[in-house]
């Protein structure tokens, strides 16, 4: 018997009255109805199957068996070939989707680069958001805190080591350098210098000496009980007034009378705010007992006195306007010491001090104070 889906092929044979009869049944090709035979490619598939059927001897009787032979290979047959159907349709939906799942894998790994990249795409087109502009609100006005002469000379105090410091550390003190005095006529003169001081019980009581080596003399000025002399190898004389004013400039119109206004009594006052040459200046004149008057530019910034200016008369002359300036500021032993300092009169430079060595608490006694001490400290 043959169908569209197969071939089979059935015979024969009995031996002694008892006889089987063997059914072999050869499926050529099976496949989806409209594929040609044998093609992989067009979703078919080529499968060799044999069955071997024993069979009883049906020879009794031809008629029955003959029809039920053909009944039962024909519904048989039907069924397979249903079931091939089914098998054949589940394998090719199987191929197809495990060729479809790669595709799908490389699709929606697309997708999400894609998803990936739109981000960074709508981050770049996307312009920054303006903030929107706050409402002014009206400035208050700036109120400056208002200066008095106490406030920026103890302000002045401070910066330079507090009123207790100064009166602890610079009881006593020695001072070593060199002083460059320039003559009328222009010709330098250079000086070294030791400035050996101690501190009274009140201002009028300190002790003071100076001693200087120059090119030709050597001899020293003291400053005691109120009163100046002079000690040249070992006898005291009356000195000359211009190393008179030397000596007492720096105690007179120095920044140690600033330092101890209140110690010696000297008047002070505020009169402004300046700015000269980029600089924010406080403005303080100090007057003393004697009224000797300094006026004091100090540095609204550091509270450092930059430079002080003074007029003095000599001899009867017109008075001269002095200007003393301080460099190279440098602490020592807590406080503020300027180791430069720079003499006008006038416009022209008159004298220049530069500090080589200072020290402070330096232990000392009163006898190198007095006219019967050496001329000279070795």
């Amino acid at each position: 018997m043959k169908t569209q889906d197969s071939t089979c092929s059935q015979g024969g044979k009995s031996k002694g009255g008892r006889a089987s009869a063997a059914k072999a049944i050869s499926i050529n090709c099976f496949g989806l109805r409209g594929d040609t035979e044998g093609s992989w490619l067009s979703g078919g598939a080529c499968v060799l199957q044999s069955v071997k059927v024993w069979l009883p001897d049906l020879s009794s009787s031809v008629a029955w068996a003959r029809s039920a032979g053909h009944v039962g290979i024909n519904s048989g047959m039907e069924n397979n070939s249903v079931l091939r159907r089914l098998l054949v349709c589940a394998l090719a939906a199987l191929v197809v989707a495990g060729a479809a799942l790669p595709v799908a894998a490389g699709v929606a790994q697309g997708m999400d680069a894609q998803e990936n990249e739109k981000p960074k795409d709508a981050q770049k087109s996307e312009k920054p958001k303006k903030e929107p502009k706050k409402e002014e609100q009206p400035q208050k006005p700036r109120v400056e805190k208002v200066l008095t002469a106490d406030l920026v000379a103890e302000t002045v105090v401070f910066v330079y080591g507090s009123r207790a410091g100064l009166q602890q550390i610079r009881r006593t003190g020695v001072e070593r350098g060199k002083i460059t005095r320039t003559a009328q006529d222009g010709s330098p003169e250079e000086i070294s210098y030791e400035r050996t001081f101690k501190r009274g019980e009140t201002f009028e009581k300190d002790k003071i000496r100076l001693d200087q080596r120059l090119s030709a003399i050597q001899y020293s000025i003291i400053f005691s009980e109120g009163r100046v002399f002079g000690l040249l190898r070992g006898t005291s004389f009356t000195p000359r007034q211009e190393d008179v004013t030397s000596l007492l400039t720096e105690r007179v119109h120095g920044i140690d009378a600033l330092l101890r206004y209140k110690e010696s009594g000297a008047g002070i006052k505020y009169t402004g705010k300046e700015n000269q040459k980029g600089l924010d200046l406080w403005l303080l004149d100090l007057t003393d007992k004697e009224n000797h008057t300094t006026r004091f530019y100090i540095s609204a910034k550091t509270g450092r006195v930059l430079w002080l200016e003074y007029e003095e008369a000599a001899g009867g002359a017109s008075p001269v306007k002095y200007k003393r300036s301080f460099h190279d500021y440098r602490i020592v032993q807590g406080t503020l010491v300027p180791y430069r300092s720079v003499l006008y009169a006038g416009d022209r430079q008159v004298e220049e001090s530069q500090v080589l060595t200072v020290t402070y608490g330096v232990k000392m006694e009163d006898s190198i104070f007095s006219p019967e001490s050496a001329s000279f400290q070795q």
